[in-house]
């Protein structure tokens, strides 16, 4: 590994830490840069603000649970049953785990949303080519992306506030989900799905590591920072 790549995976570990211990808004570029022994300037080099090591952050956490879920059921395989079963065991890692406040925060900053923005809208797309319905691309965008993540912003973020007290946390996988699908698949193979979802995904979710690796870690700055 060379010394740039060494540094570069250096920061992000101690603000991966810091956004579990302090949340992202209780987290200072300043405050990471001296706990991992580097200036700000050279932080700053490397990711250029907060906001991307936190986007970062979202997609190291997804990608650990992820490799989780595709161990039992992989996109190809079914694509639904991934879907439910990802968004089941993320919003429980993030919820039930050390990123809890972390997560809150992404929400409230929609930088969660901002990280989504940046990956291909491949649900909807393969639903399309697999069942046949019509769609365009905008409402791929909007039923791929905007819709369900302003349906998981309400409710999580609300909840927290004391609104909705008779949706469950388990409740709300099934309502992002079937507010990103209903549209287009039929209710009764969305319910049949999630049945399946539910009975499996506590398993799986017992396979997610609490932390992420760093070799997952490294991947992951790799393919985005191109070290």
């Amino acid at each position: 590994m060379s010394k740039k790549s060494e540094a570069a995976q250096e920061i992000f570990s101690v603000s991966l830490s810091l956004f579990a211990q302090n949340g992202y808004t209780g987290t200072s570029i300043r405050q990471i840069a001296s706990e991992a022994g580097i200036s700000v300037g050279l932080t700053h080099h490397y990711f250029g603000n907060k906001e991307r090591l936190g986007r970062l952050a979202l997609v190291v956490l997804s990608e650990n649970v992820a490799e989780a879920v595709d161990a039992r059921v992989t996109f190809d395989e079914d694509p639904i049953l991934n879907d439910l079963i990802l968004t089941r065991c993320n919003l429980c890692y993030m919820l039930n785990g050390p990123y809890r406040r972390f997560y809150l925060d992404s929400l409230r900053e929609d930088l969660f949303f901002n990280a989504l923005l940046n990956n291909e809208a491949r649900l909807l797309n393969e639903l399309q080519r697999r069942y046949g319905f019509e769609s365009t691309p905008d409402l791929n965008l909007l039923y791929n992306k905007y819709i369900p993540y302003n349906v998981e912003k309400t409710i999580v973020l609300k909840k927290e506030e004391g609104l909705f007290p008779t949706i469950d946390y388990e409740e709300i996988p099934w309502h992002i989900c079937s507010a990103s699908m209903g549209k287009f698949i039929p209710e009764s193979l969305l319910l049949e799905k999630d049945a399946i979802s539910r009975r499996i995904s506590d398993e799986v979710h017992q396979q997610i590591p609490a932390q992420p690796s760093d070799a997952l870690i490294a991947h992951c700055l790799h393919r985005s920072l191109e070290l």
